[in-house]
Order: C-alpha cells, then structure tokens, then sequence
C-alpha cells in the first residue's frame, strides 16, 4: 500500500529562503491543505512595506505643478534589492488647481536628493523585518529627474473642485493594471501636483519586497 500524503500542520507564516528550496506542503494545525494568495503568503513573511504621507488627521500639502526632481513619495532600492508595487492611493481633501494629476513612475535608477526620510513599516507587525528601500518626502532640494522610466498610472481631474465637491479618492491596483518589478538600483516614484492650488490630502503607498537573488 502506498504511503499517504502528509502535510505539515503549523503557522502559516512560512519564509522565502531562495530558488530551488525543497519544501513540504504545509497546512493549518488540524492538517487541512493550505494555499495562501502569493500577496498574502508575503505578507505573513513580513515582505510587504508601507509608506504613508500625511498623518491621520493632518493632511499634507502637494506641490503647485509636477516638479519632476522632487516628487511627492519616492521609494530608492538599492543594488541587490527588488520591490513590486501592489498599491498606491491618494485621497485629495481640496483639489482647487485647475488641473489635479496623479502619476506613478518605475525608474531604472535611484531619485536621492533632500528630502524628509520616512519610515517603511511591514505589514506584518512585530516581525521585526526592516526594509532596505529608503523612503522619502516632502522634498527640499532636488534628486534625480527620472528617465527612461515607466509610467505606470496616470490620473487626477480636469477642472478645480468647488468647495462643495465631494473628497476625491484615486487608486491604483497591481491586480487591475500590468505590474511592474523594481530591480535596485531603480525607484518608485509619485507625484501629486496641481496647477495654481497645491491640493491637500493624504497618500500612502505598498510594495512587496525581496532580495534580488530571490526573483
């Protein structure tokens, strides 16, 4: 008689360590089969990061116009490292310019320049896994102008908000649009601007997160 199956009963959290890993299935204490959302097996490993502008109750203000050597959000990956976005969102409480515009950009090289350095936190809270990307904002001196990036979303509104206007909320989905992969040296990039009135409001953005080695 054949061998039965067997299927290691235990946490779900379960580390990447590599290509070529020989590994057991793995199933919830009772044994029953378990196959996570590769996003969400990510997340128990604690390889998702995020970075929030503007905090809970006090929103920030963007940029009069798109500058583009000082975005909005900037993630920098370094040689060695390689991050996917999965989301960003942008929740704009006054959006008075005559032209709001969102656009996110992947760039084959490092931004840098002055900024605010932010914290990156994982989604897995207490796992005590840090993030190599270095997080900035709120720009006071200029990096690096992006190019020969990707533009992989673009959205805002045409026309200024009246006062009565309801908020405005836009996001972008890895699942609803073609992903794109950050191999370091490279960088995530976000800008919010708007001509005349800088919008205020709120962004905050998720990226998974590997050693290079590992994709």
């Amino acid at each position: 008689m054949a061998d039965a199956l067997q299927v290691v009963g235990r946490s779900l959290e379960r580390d990447s360590t590599g290509q070529g890993v020989v590994r057991s299935l793995i199933g919830t204490p009772d044994g029953s089969l378990f196959t996570a959302d590769y996003v969400l097996s990510k997340a128990l490993e604690g390889r998702i990061f995020h970075a929030i502008l503007g905090g809970f109750s006090t929103p920030t203000t963007f940029r009069v116009a798109i500058d583009e050597d000082q975005p909005e959000m900037v993630i920098d990956v370094p040689t060695g490292t390689t991050i996917i976005p999965i989301s960003i969102q942008a929740h704009l409480e006054a959006s008075a310019g005559t032209i709001t515009e969102i656009v996110a950009l992947a760039n084959p090289a490092l931004v840098g320049g002055t900024a605010t350095t932010g914290t990156l936190l994982s989604s897995r809270l207490g796992s005590g896994r840090t993030s190599s990307c270095v997080y900035r904002y709120t720009y006071s001196g200029n990096g690096t102008a992006p190019a020969s990036y990707i533009e992989f979303w673009h959205a805002g509104v045409a026309f200024a908000d009246a006062v009565t206007e309801p908020t405005r909320m836009y996001a972008w989905d890895y699942r609803n649009a073609a992903p794109v992969v950050i191999v370091g040296p490279g960088a995530l990039v976000v800008h919010i601007g708007a001509t005349g009135t800088a919008p205020t409001g709120y962004a905050q953005l998720a990226f998974m997160e590997f050693a290079s080695a590992m994709i």
